[in-house]
């Protein structure tokens, strides 16, 4: 069977990538530190690339994020 990588994940394993809780992920997003999700058929999604940006120490404007 083949295991396929993640492009974007949910709110919670998106705080865990970046060894944050939900409530200090989700006001880090608030206050456009990091960045805006995205929406597929309606569910809240983080795009994987975007956060191992941030994880490597990329300098990653804020209007790179997508919105």
């Amino acid at each position: 069977m083949t295991k396929y990588e993640r492009l974007a994940i949910r709110a919670t394993q998106a705080a865990r990538m970046l060894s944050l809780s939900h409530m200090e992920f989700r006001r880090l997003v608030g206050l456009g530190v990091l960045p805006a999700p995205i929406f597929l058929g309606g569910t809240e999604l983080w795009v994987v690339d975007d956060l191992k940006a941030i994880l490597s120490g990329a300098d990653v404007e804020q209007q790179e994020f997508r919105t």
